[in-house]
């Protein structure tokens, strides 16, 4: 008998666990995706900064620009490497302190 309540508590525990968990996932992925446009909006008013600036400057620096818009270094890294992906900059220098971006 205690064999047959067990079973019947398994199955119970399951379905309740099954259904929770599909709730909960839902309520994440709705989360997730306000992020994403979130920052999508983020990323292109930066974007728009990063233009607005580089219009009136011969040359400039990732420095420049993590302190124009209080990101980190990493993300300017990432803006730059787009930039100079979809030709709007060209790196000038190799690696250091010594790198600079200008207009291309």
């Amino acid at each position: 008998m205690e064999f047959i309540y067990l079973i019947m508590g398994l199955i119970v525990g399951g379905i309740s666990g099954w259904f929770l968990g599909k709730s909960n996932s839902k309520t994440s992925v709705v989360t997730e995706s306000s992020f994403a446009s979130d920052d999508a909006k983020k990323k292109a008013e930066n974007f728009e900064k990063i233009e607005k600036y580089i219009a009136g400057k011969d040359k400039f620096t990732n420095d420049d620009l993590e302190k124009l818009l209080g990101v980190s270094d990493t993300t300017i890294g990432r803006y730059l490497d787009e930039l100079e992906h979809v030709g709007k900059i060209k790196q000038v220098g190799k690696a250091g302190r010594f790198v600079y971006y200008k207009k291309a």
